[in-house]
């Protein structure tokens, strides 16, 4: 994946360069979903920023962040309870959320990311792969529209 900068069209000042991880962004109208694809080294620094990046964005009735292709998750537990008393990422709490994470350690961290933010994040949910996701939300994988900008 190349590096990329978060881009969303609506949202043009929402632009957030990263040094250490790539972030892709791509939607889909049919069921409205927004897919974030993390690539790359995951540090606090780079989570915060798509944490911040992705608050108050999203309308979608899913949304999905992908950490299939990150490649070195340096985000402290520390963090991740920071990150977990907080209000939730995403606009609408009513949404389903779902983190992909196919390797152990980051799905573990990601388990514990859902159960200390069970009260900030009631529509979490952690799963290993994409396609886990889709039949959880009983929908098709739909075709997503990239909604980014090239670093």
């Amino acid at each position: 994946m190349e590096p990329l900068t978060v881009f969303y069209e609506d949202r043009p000042d929402a632009m957030a360069p990263l040094t250490l991880a790539a972030f892709r962004a791509e939607s889909n109208h049919r069921p409205k979903t927004m897919l974030i694809r993390v690539a790359g080294k995951l540090t606090d620094e780079s989570l915060a920023t798509l944490y911040q990046t992705s608050r108050g964005y999203s309308a979608a009735s899913f949304s999905i962040v992908d950490f299939s292709a990150v490649t070195d998750f340096a985000v402290s537990c520390r963090f991740i309870r920071k990150l977990a008393n907080q209000k939730a990422a995403m606009a609408d709490t009513n949404s389903l959320l779902f983190i992909v994470a196919p390797q152990p350690y980051i799905y573990g961290l990601c388990r514990m990311f859902q159960i200390l933010g069970e009260g900030t994040s009631p529509l979490l949910q952690i799963v290993h792969t994409l396609d886990e996701a889709f039949v959880a939300m009983g929908i098709k994988p739909p075709q997503f529209e990239p909604s980014v900008a090239l670093a």
